[in-house]
Formats: structure tokens, sequence, C-alpha cells
């Protein structure tokens, strides 16, 4: 019986057996080319090779093109602050945080970013003006230290981006919508509750345990100022058995006037706040504060620097370094309304040892323990 698939040939003498129909198929199609897909399907093919090619090729360019521009491109960084102007020296200590932190972020101050700064001189009238420069200068970011001085900027500007430093509350004054999500072109740094206040009042009763009387010089133009007192220092005063005696300094009152009328209301202790005044203020008031043998505390480091007896307060060194990380962000294509406000998470203690010799005092070791520097 012979297979289906077999022609049938006679046997004859020479003759070769026959060869399956499908094994010569196959013989054959190996020397056959290939049969191509019809011509529209490649060239629709190569037209999707092409495109993919040129996507490619454009984003490599895109890139190489952003990069050059970035590393070419110099961004202005504007500072805006009540008080001042600070002297040289006295800025390079107080900015070196900021530029440190910019630094190890890649931005070098005088090659891709400069720093341009102002400040209000205690004359709260030129912020405005002073703020118009530097949107004049098309900065990329402004530095606002103070409330007054964020609320100038928002009101000067509501593209570019603002960073907040020594600011309280800024949703209860309109900086911001919520701290989590800002909403707008502003974001920062910002001290909330009463947590700071009754760390102060905590050391002030530690050193004097018998007072009970609280003077607070405070800056009445400053929002900021009149919400930590009226909403934190009271709260804070109370619960240490201090009665409070506010005492407005504005930027045209003598300090000698104001110590004056500390002494009419007999207080035992006097907490400073940063006040809208010439750079040195907080000298006069440590001189006054010794000459009327009153125990006073700052809020920053640099009033116990200046001679007052000791300050407690924020580290501005925490919030520089982080305002430079706002910065960084920034300068990579964040906006502020994506950067949540952050809030200090540490607290500097400065004594002055000469200040508590000149007023007689004498400084439990246990503050000298927790301080973080001791002025000899």
């Amino acid at each position: 019986m012979r297979s289906r698939g077999l022609r049938k040939f006679p046997i004859t003498s020479g003759a070769r057996l026959a060869v399956p129909a499908q094994a010569k198929l196959q013989s054959a199609m190996r020397g056959r080319p290939r049969e191509q897909p019809p011509m529209r399907v490649r060239l629709r093919l190569a037209a999707v090779l092409l495109a993919m090619t040129a996507l490619v090729f454009l984003r490599v360019a895109s890139s190489l093109g952003a990069e050059t521009q970035q590393a070419g491109q110099v961004h202005r960084i504007g500072l805006i602050s009540i008080g001042g102007p600070l002297t040289p020296a006295a800025f390079t200590d107080f900015i070196r945080p900021m530029i440190e932190q910019l630094r190890a972020d890649g931005w070098v101050e005088g090659q891709n970013i400069t720093l341009h700064s102002r400040f209000d001189e205690g004359k709260r009238e030129r912020l405005s003006g002073l703020v118009a420069e530097l949107v004049n200068l098309k900065v990329s970011a402004i530095v606002a230290v103070s409330t007054p001085a964020a609320l100038a900027a928002k009101k000067a500007t509501a593209t570019i981006p603002i960073l907040m430093v020594n600011v309280a509350d800024p949703v209860r004054s309109g900086l911001v919508a919520t701290l989590r999500q800002p909403g707008g072109n502003v974001t920062g740094m910002a001290m909330l509750g009463p947590e700071l206040a009754f760390k102060q009042l905590e050391v002030m009763k530690e050193i004097a345990p018998q007072a009970t009387t609280l003077a607070v010089m405070f800056d009445p133009q400053n929002p900021a100022q009149v919400e930590l007192l009226a909403d934190n220092v009271s709260v804070a005063a109370r619960a240490a058995s201090l009665q409070l005696h506010p005492i407005e300094v504005a930027a045209t009152t003598p300090l000698d006037a104001a110590f004056v009328e500390i002494r009419r209301k007999q207080a035992d202790l006097l907490l400073v706040y940063p006040l809208s005044r010439p750079y040195g203020w907080d000298s006069e008031a440590a001189d006054l504060a010794v000459k009327y043998r009153l125990p006073a505390f700052g809020v920053f480091p640099v009033h116990a620097q200046h001679g007052l007896l000791l300050s407690v307060g924020p580290s501005a060194k925490e919030q520089l370094q982080r305002t430079a990380t706002y910065i960084d962000r920034i300068l990579r294509g964040a906006t502020p309304r994506d950067l949540p406000v952050e809030q200090p998470t540490q607290f500097q203690l400065v004594v002055n040892l000469k200040t508590a010799k000149a007023l007689g005092l004498t400084i439990p070791r246990s503050i000298l323990l927790r301080a973080d520097r001791v002025i000899e």
C-alpha cells in the first residue's frame, strides 16, 4: 500500500523512487525569498520608527539644553527684613547657615546665585518700596524675615516664591491657606503655639524664682508680636504666676522712655521681642537693663551676644538651613503651594555671664549645663 501523498511512477530500470510532494514543496521553499509585507504596511512601520527616533532625539536634546541653560543661569535671591541694616560682618554671620546649605545643594554665591538684601531700618513704610526693588530685579525667590516683611512681599507679588522666616501663625495673618497646603506663592518656617513662651518663662523663673511681674517690650506694628503676646505669652505668664505688663515700643519710641515705664510698673523680669529699629538697638537695651538692675531676656542668640542676660528662642541656624532647602527645591522646579510650612524643632539657649556678673546674679548650674553657648 502506497502513501496517499506519493505520485505513481512505473518502476523501470534506472528509475528513482517517488518523492513525497510535501518534501518537494519544502525543498522548493528553501530557495525562494520570503514573502514581504505589503508596501502600505512597510511604510507605516517606517513612519512609526521614524517618529519614535525623533521623539527620543528631541527628549535628549531638550534635556541637554535644559542642563546647559541651568549651568549658565544665575538666579537672584532676594532678602527683605525689618530693622537693620546689619554690618557686613553681622550680616555674614546671620546668613552663613543659609549660604553653606545652598553650597551643599550645589548653589554657590557669585557663580549660579546672587543675594540681594534689603532692610527697612526701623521705618515700616519703606517695606513696600524695598520689596518692589527686589521684584524689579526679577529675583527667583524672596526670603522674608518677620511677619511684616512677609506680608509686604505677598502684597507686592503673587508669582515670585516667598519664603518666610521668624513668622508667627501664617494662617491667621493670611499668608497661607493651611500649613500642609499653603495654596499660593508663600511657604517657609513658622512659629506656632505657646511652647516658646513656656520655655522662655520657665528659664526666667529658674533664674529669679521670687519674681512676680513680667514686662514685655514689643513692636505694636508687628501683628505677629501682638498675637504672640495676646495668645501665648499671656497664657504662659498665668501658668508661671507672673503679672504681665506689655510695653509698646514703636520705631520712634526712645528706649530710655520705655525703661522708665518698666520701672514704674515695678517689673521683676523683662522679655524683649525683636524691635523694628536700626542695628544695635539690642545693645542699647542691654545697657539700660543693667542700669535699671533688670534681668532682660531676648529671643535670638544675637540678643545675648549684644548684652542681654540670655536668649531663648528657635534656632536661627535651623530656620536658615531649612530656608536654603526651600530655595533649592524651588530653583529645581517646585512651587510654594506644594511645599508645606514647617515649624522649628530646635531651640537655642545662650547665657551672658558678663551681664549676670554686672547684675549680681548667679546663673543656676542646671541652666549652664543646658546652654548651647555661654558668653564669659
